[in-house]
């Protein structure tokens, strides 16, 4: 196979395995990680290293966290290098991608974005059901003597979509990013004079199987995100932004909400302290009663924290019994202070401060798509700890990285432009 095939063949599936497969992405992102360091080193791309705004800040927050852990002894030296190597996609994303392996990742991860938005669908709708506490499966006769196997790809949680991952919340989230990217990208490509019916038709097709997906995910706070970020795309967008798609997005939402009672009570359930099955109750309370713990811990250790893997938290009446122990605050911000101290809190702030302005500094559609899902992110983490959630930490911190790429293109460009 020619190399240069070869070369887009590894991207495109890493791009594919960030959003399908954890270990996936460990084995294509090694390659990918030997490829951007050879081609590097041959360009000597190394020697003329450019500082990014965003450097520093990830290089501090990298430290503290490494200090904070060997200072509480809440883990060694090396296991707490382990437990932040997400940040290294940030690095591999900012200094080395260049926009051909940029697009040969970001459609391998769509395209698995709409495979797995199918995949959530056909887990509602198998009936096949997975109690992750008994590790027991609920199976339709139909299924009867189907292998475990496949019994267990095609199983819900407990009647929320998981896709290829092990929680509905990290299945949602893996979704977010490709949503942002098609829903902008089906703009452009229905400006665009060629094939524009055909193409804008595939992508509408499959973010209608991603918009399913993130509905049959139940994920609260995804949905909460989704919508604050589509609201960013809108105002960043306001005069080219493609309504009609937005409107018949939000038709077929609607739709959804309206012919189930279940996905309407957990979606009132958001605000509601009476809404909701008697498990959205009980995730609410039990929420409000860990950010309570968190505060009081906070308040002992302000400044160093309790360090990576030293969260242990324990709440009153606890449903799941007195001897449950939280290590997540299911708040990124909280977790943050909590692990790392003010500091480390005040350092996570001034990185998604600095994200946030590369991204309006980028080229569309790129502005709109980034923007759209890092404040979809950021509104999700108000009430799920993704951070410490490595499938979704990597691509966080690789969007970032994405961020600084964009912005260093449009700053290039824009100095040829002056000079001519």
């Amino acid at each position: 196979m020619n190399p240069e095939r070869l070369r887009a063949l590894v991207y495109f599936l890493f791009g594919v395995s960030l959003c399908l497969s954890i270990s996936g992405g460990y084995i294509f992102g090694l390659l990918v990680m030997g490829d951007l360091i050879f081609r590097a080193k041959k360009e000597e791309r190394l020697r003329r290293w450019v500082l990014s705004p965003l450097d520093i800040p990830v290089l501090a927050y990298f430290s503290w966290g490494v200090f904070t852990s060997v200072w509480n002894g809440s883990a060694s030296f090396l296991s707490s290098i382990r437990a932040q190597h997400a940040l290294i996609f940030f690095v591999l994303f900012a200094h080395f991608f260049d926009e051909k392996d940029w697009h040969r990742l970001i459609w391998g991860f769509c395209a698995a974005g709409a495979v797995a938005g199918l995949w959530g669908i056909l887990q509602i709708n198998s009936g096949i059901v997975l109690n992750p506490t008994t590790r027991t499966v609920e199976t339709p006769r139909f299924f009867a003597g189907w292998p475990e196997g496949i019994l267990k790809r095609f199983a819900s949680r407990l009647g929320r979509a998981v896709g290829t991952r092990s929680h509905p919340l990290t299945y949602a989230e893996s979704l977010i990013p490709a949503f942002f990217v098609i829903l902008t990208m089906i703009h452009k490509t229905w400006n665009e004079k060629k094939n524009k019916g055909f193409v804008a038709g595939i992508m509408f097709l499959a973010l209608i199987f991603i918009v399913l997906g993130l509905v049959a995910s139940q994920s609260r706070g995804v949905w909460l995100g989704v919508i604050f970020g589509t609201g960013l795309v809108v105002i960043i967008n306001f005069r080219k932004f493609p309504f009609k798609t937005l409107g018949a997005l939000l038709l077929v939402g609607i739709l959804v909400f309206m012919a189930s009672s279940q996905l309407r009570g957990r979606a009132m359930s958001i605000f509601s302290g009476s809404s909701g099955s008697p498990g959205d109750q009980i995730s609410r309370s039990s929420r409000f009663a860990l950010w309570k713990e968190s505060f009081r811990d906070i308040r002992a250790k302000p400044i160093a924290g309790m360090g990576i893997h030293g969260v242990q938290l324990k709440i009153e009446n606890d449903f799941y019994g007195p001897s449950q122990i939280w290590t997540e605050t299911h708040n990124i911000f909280i977790q943050s202070a909590l692990e790392r101290g003010i500091i480390g809190f005040g350092l996570l702030l001034w990185i998604i401060t600095i994200g946030f302005l590369l991204i309006l500094r980028s080229p569309q559609p790129w502005k709109s798509s980034l923007s759209g899902t890092m404040g979809a992110f950021v509104v999700a983490g108000l009430t799920e700890s993704w951070l410490n959630d490595m499938e979704i930490a990597i691509i966080f911190w690789a969007l970032l990285g994405a961020a600084e790429f964009f912005r260093r293109r449009e700053n290039v460009e824009s100095k040829t432009k002056a000079s001519w």
